[in-house]
């Protein structure tokens, strides 16, 4: 019982609300925002994510991610 409420708090703490809520606060445009909820679709990366206290850090490995599976055109027109 108690490793199942230690995975619900796991989960609740790398939730993709909480995830979005960090990227509506980064300065990205709306594609790369757009793109982000893809990379969230991870356990994995939102756990990486939000465990990284450093913002600038966090914004560049986001902004690598978003252009990994963007194939790096990240343009404001056509996605």
């Amino acid at each position: 019982m108690e490793a199942l409420n230690e995975k619900k708090k796991q989960d609740e703490a790398f939730s993709v609300d909480k995830c979005l809520d960090e990227v509506d606060a980064m300065e990205l445009t709306d594609v790369e925002k757009a793109y982000a909820m893809n990379i969230f679709k991870s356990e994995i990366d939102r756990e990486v994510f939000m465990k990284m206290k450093n913002k600038n850090i966090r914004l560049i490995w986001l902004k690598q991610q978003i252009s990994a599976i963007c194939g790096g055109n990240v343009g404001g027109g056509n996605v």
